[in-house]
């Protein structure tokens, strides 16, 4: 039992000494348990070292999966909320701890969707590839590109909350 305790400590020693702590910790266990009993206690150490880092990478994986969660129920929160205040025609919440909670619409936005890439290179909307940039405002200017090459369609986001902190 007394052997556990000793290889304990020293693994805890040597886990976090420095550079230059080493050599006298490991001369140490040397003449203590020899040079099986060194190789035994080295190699302890990295397999402790090793589990440590397993268990960190576990944790910043459940980290990461809880944080995705969060930010995933930010949202569905926000859209909630919105959604409800909506329905019960109101657009701003006063609040006590906040100033207000405001019902914001983002404003549609067009999305090109290039339906015939070689088509739109040969009508000159091109770099390497197709310049979607040059072609969306060509259609945007009222230049007449056919339908089955590209046309512009209307996004719609979902409404969300904003939260007005109340100044001081």
């Amino acid at each position: 039992m007394s052997t556990q305790i000793t290889f304990k400590q020293y693994i805890t020693a040597l886990e976090s000494a420095t550079r230059d702590a080493m050599r006298e910790i490991l001369e140490r266990k040397t003449q203590e348990v020899g040079a099986a009993g060194l190789a035994d206690y080295v190699a302890l150490c990295i397999e402790n070292i090793d589990d440590r880092i397993e268990r960190i990478d576990a944790a910043i994986d459940e980290l990461q999966a809880m944080k995705k969660a969060a930010q995933g129920q930010k949202e569905i929160v926000r859209e909630a909320v919105a959604d409800f205040l909506v329905s019960a025609g109101v657009d701003k919440l006063e609040g006590d701890r906040v100033s207000s909670l405001t019902v914001y619409d983002p404003k549609p936005k067009s999305k090109l969707v290039v339906r015939d890439k070689q088509k739109a290179v040969d009508l000159g909307f091109a770099k390497v590839a197709v310049d979607t940039t040059a072609l969306k405002k060509a259609i945007e200017s009222g230049e007449e590109i056919p339908e089955e090459v590209a046309t512009l369609e209307t996004v719609v986001e979902q409404p969300k909350i904003k939260i007005n902190k109340r100044r001081a």
